[in-house]
């Protein structure tokens, strides 16, 4: 036990809190999938298509500031800011163009294209009035964007209309087109006809630009067949040539005037044009003399972020922009990158974009503040972004894609792996990013990448090839050469039966860890690479082993769905965690060990407690497989990325929290003794208002409460009320249809209710912005109450019905018997009436004879009591329906009605007994003998 305490001794971090929560700091998302690129005049923003939107890219944050999107299934093929940059032409799919207010995300108007094919080019003219589009169906058309109509339909073209132009000159109204039969037409819009068609090109033209020579227009074209070609529009014929060598992609023209002074020296000519092509490469052109005044690859970049080697096979530029405010040229790479080169500073690159990552393989934080994010996309190029500007820095030097990444302790070396079977060290140490050293010997494709934890000293890697190599970088030194140097290897094993998906090195260096396809994870001694365990309980193969910073354990997470805690002692398991669906891809430590981040192919994010296996948190910011996962040193930001081609950076947000509810729970008790102060000194306006903005429903119920046991409540609750604010009272009206679903508050709710409805005219209610919700939970509530109080209602009258019946048996001083068929002074129908509140009135059936065949209670001898029409009021002068109820409602049940010690007859006594019973001659008769009194004589009240 002891040799793995001196083993697992480790470093502590200076911040080690127990998480409660984390919340997205920001997302780095694609902003940019292929099409169409822009610059707004300013130079602040980025217009980029991203499938079904167009994103506005802020070049000095690096944030997306504003987007507009079509339907999901609507991608945008090609947009247009007009002249005047206050609106945004979009086309799409659907074959509709819209008009957008691009600032505020509205689309001002819709119409159709009328194209028979999606559109593919558009172009305004100088006065921002005519809009002009070119479709895939060979035709293009003009409009009007003022009248929204189509002025010109342009016939004649073969092919997709690929680039359209408008004259500068407004007054020609001439307008310049190229399409797939490579030829540039000249369409005069007084006649809508075509007057000119220049064919020099032997493929696709590509651009079309304008440039002013001496006073007079030149037209600048570029082709695929690697040629540029200067125009005299006037003669409609060619000036030069220039071979460029590549195929042409996009031409920009230069002033003079823009231009470094070390290249202006070295040209005459007014306007240069700067090409860019297949090659990569971008170079600079003399219009007059067809000499080339520079040629510039990535490589040769003097900016933060040179390449080591040249670019691969489609690392082509697409599309170059110039911004002449901010003296800039972007160019756009096929792999979606936009880099931004400064015109005044000899074209270096001051900044960098990657517009769409495709699936974010492995992440680290990197940099000697951990303000770098290094990321292995799907692709062989090694990005490294910067948190605080959002510039990324492209390294190329890989030949097939990189796999797995991981940082160095001191955060100035990046070690990747890819399936080009090799293994590289990167420095990133003082803004200058390079490989420095290779190392190669595996067979297949390598998987991950582990530093030592303590110290540069060695890099562990594992492959597909099922080994596991330890490489030397004791001394490596960083040189700013061309050539890497090549790492030296301690030692290989045959580590797996099955592919190795992870290595990993303990905190004081001792140990290696792997996990592998063959259901098993192993531990390894760092300096001989002797096996020291095996642990094995895994269903399925292991994605992922980490060591605790703290303790001794290692965790594993398996295709399985599970996370597997190890002791270090005898490689036994001791917990599982069980809280994922699906595979979990990657395991993460935090909270100084007592916590576990565990992500899985789902896109869920888990944090989970160690020691109660307790699911704190759970995270679904990512819509497809969360594929890395990476904390930095200080184990307050994370990062995750997976196959939505998007990373999260979280923030630990539990001291702010902590903090947050501290405050609350401070201002929670100042405002509570404020409301306590207001109700001691009557001042209850203030005291509601206050609880209002509280949201303490209940406490205003009491509140409500006291002011109606004080004298005159009501009056002094309607006064206050009614001072009360539009938005107070919309939320009072909320509380009350809370109350309302209670019995024992309805009262108080319906008094509210009233007192609003009856001081608010209901053209003022309409105006709040919780009316309908706080009516519709009102209603079915109020009609049960209604119901129920209209129950309690009938059963009342029925008790006062049977007390009036037993006062007449009781207190009648002469009564005339006769047989129950003889009873005459009854009303058919009587109803009891009660308010003006529209109570239901209770309806008496007729009376109904009672059955003369009962033996014990025959009426032989027996005349029933005769009743005046007195008989038939109740104390309140009411008319009462002296009508027993049916037979099979009748109760079984007759006992005396008086007190035994006294012999009194109490209306209490009457109302707790007779709720149900039937008054009947039989009733009355045995009454008389138990009471010892004569049937035929009258009987005197008590």
């Amino acid at each position: 036990m002891s040799v793995f305490k001196s083993k697992m001794a480790a470093p502590m971090s200076n911040k080690s809190t127990v998480k409660s929560n984390y919340a997205v700091s920001h997302k780095l998302k694609a902003f940019y999938t292929g099409g169409k690129v822009s610059v707004t005049s300013d130079g602040q923003h980025v217009l980029c298509c991203c499938r079904h939107s167009v994103t506005f890219l802020n070049v000095d944050t690096g944030k997306v500031d504003y987007s507009v999107e079509h339907d999901e299934d609507d991608l945008v093929t090609t947009f247009i800011l007009t002249p005047d940059q206050n609106h945004l032409i979009t086309a799409g799919k659907s074959l509709l163009l819209r008009k957008w207010d691009w600032r505020t995300g509205k689309c001002v108007r819709t119409w159709k294209a009328i194209h028979t094919a999606v559109v593919h080019s558009m172009a305004f003219d100088v006065t921002s009035t005519l809009l002009v589009t070119g479709g895939s169906d060979s035709n293009i058309r003009v409009w009007d964007i003022i009248q929204h109509h189509c002025t010109h339909s342009l016939t004649g073209s073969q092919g997709v209309v690929s680039v359209v132009k408008f004259h500068p000159d407004a007054s020609l109204l001439h307008l310049y087109s190229a399409a797939d039969d490579y030829k540039i037409r000249i369409w005069d819009l007084f006649t809508s006809r075509c007057v000119g068609v220049l064919d020099s090109h032997v493929s696709v033209v590509t651009s079309i630009n304008f440039l002013s020579d001496d006073g007079d227009w030149r037209l600048v074209s570029s082709g695929r067949d690697s040629v540029v070609i200067l125009w005299d529009v006037k003669l409609k014929a060619p000036l030069c040539e220039m071979p460029v060598y590549e195929s042409v992609e996009d031409v920009v023209v230069i002033n003079r005037n823009q231009l470094p002074k070390k290249i202006r020296e070295n040209t005459s000519a007014d306007s240069v044009v700067l090409t860019v092509g297949e090659k990569g490469m971008f170079k600079l052109w003399d219009i007059k003399t067809c000499r080339c005044l520079l040629t510039q690859s990535p490589r040769d970049t003097a900016g933060p972020s040179p390449s080591p080697t040249p670019l691969l096979g489609g690392e082509g530029y697409t599309t170059v922009l110039l911004s002449a405010v901010t003296s800039t040229v972007i160019l756009v790479n096929n792999h979606h990158n936009i880099i931004l080169h400064s015109i005044t500073d000899t074209f270096t690159v001051h900044r960098q974009f990657v517009g769409y990552n495709d699936d974010i393989l492995d992440l680290c934080f990197c940099g000697e503040s951990n303000d770098l994010v290094a990321v292995a996309t799907n692709s062989p190029q090694l990005k490294v972004f910067s948190l605080n500007s959002g510039s990324c820095s492209i390294l190329y030097s890989h030949r097939d894609i990189i796999m797995t990444v991981d940082a160095s302790s001191d955060g100035k070396l990046l070690a990747t792996g890819s399936k080009d079977n090799t293994v590289r060290v990167w420095s990133v140490d003082c803004g200058v990013y390079q490989c420095v050293a290779v190392g190669t010997g595996h067979t297949h494709a390598v998987h991950s990448t582990a530093f030592s934890k303590i110290g540069s000293v060695f890099v562990m890697s594992v492959s597909e090839d099922c080994t596991l190599k330890q490489w030397d970088i004791d001394g490596l030194k960083v040189k700013t050469t061309d050539e890497p140097q090549q790492l030296t290897v301690r030692w290989t094993l045959k580590a797996h039966d099955k592919v190795i998906n992870s290595v990993c090195v303990s905190p004081n260096n001792k140990l290696i860890a792997t996990g592998s396809d063959d259901k098993t994870a192993k531990v390894w001694y760092s300096d001989s690479g002797t096996m020291l365990g095996v642990m094995s309980g895994h269903s399925k193969g292991v994605w992922c082993v980490i060591f605790s910073p703290v303790d001794q354990c290692l965790a594993s997470a398996s295709g399985d769905g599970t996370v597997k805690l190890w002791t270090l002692t005898d490689f036994s398991c001791v917990k599982t965690l069980q809280g994922h669906d699906c595979a979990v891809l990657r395991v993460h430590f935090t909270g100084r060990g007592s916590q576990i981040l565990s992500c899985a192919s789902d896109g869920i994010l888990k944090l989970t407690n160690v020691k109660t296996l307790e699911c704190i948190q759970t995270y679904d910011e990512h819509t497809d497989k969360i594929w890395a996962l990476a904390g930095n040193k200080n184990d307050d930001l994370l990062l995750t990325g997976g196959g939505d081609s998007t990373i999260v950076v979280w923030k630990d947000v539990t001291e702010t929290e902590m903090t947050e509810l501290k405050l609350k729970a401070e201002t929670q008790i100042t405002r509570e003794q404020d409301v306590s102060n207001l109700l001691q000194q009557k001042k209850y306006l203030r005291a509601i208002a206050m609880v209002i903005n509280l949201e303490q429903p209940h406490r205003l119920l009491t509140i409500i409460r006291e002011i109606l046991c004080e004298a005159e409540g009501e009056e002094r609750l309607c006064d206050t009320l009614c001072r009360l604010t539009l938005d107070q009272t919309d939320a009072l009206l909320r509380f009350a249809s809370v109350w309302n679903t209670k019995a024992k508050n309805s009262d108080v709710s319906q008094l509210v209710i009233n007192i609003i409805h009856r001081n608010h005219p209901p053209s003022l209610l309409s105006q709040l912005s919780n009316i309908r919700p706080s009516l519709e939970a009102l209603i079915p509530y109020t009609e049960r109450h209604y119901e129920r109080l209209s129950r309690l209602l009938q059963q009342s009258m029925v008790i006062n019905y049977t007390w009036q019946c037993m006062k007449h048996s009781t207190n009648t001083t002469s009564q005339h018997i006769t047989t129950p068929q003889h009873i005459t002074n009854t009303t058919q129908h009587s109803s009891v009436t009660h308010g003006e509140e529209g109570v239901r009135s209770i309806d008496m059936d007729p009376l109904i004879e009672m059955d003369s065949s009962e033996s014990d209670c025959s009426t032989e001898g027996v005349q029933p009591v005769e009743c005046t029409p007195a008989d038939t009021e109740t104390s309140t002068g009411e008319s009462v329906n002296l009508t027993p109820l049916r037979r099979s409602q009748r109760s079984a049940v007759h006992r005396p009605l008086l007190d035994p010690p006294t012999g009194h007859v109490t209306p209490a006594k009457v109302t707790k007994m007779c709720v149900g019973a039937v008054v009947t001659p039989v009733s009355l008769r045995r009454l008389r003998q138990r009471n010892k009194l004569p049937l035929n004589t009258t009987t005197t009240h008590h």
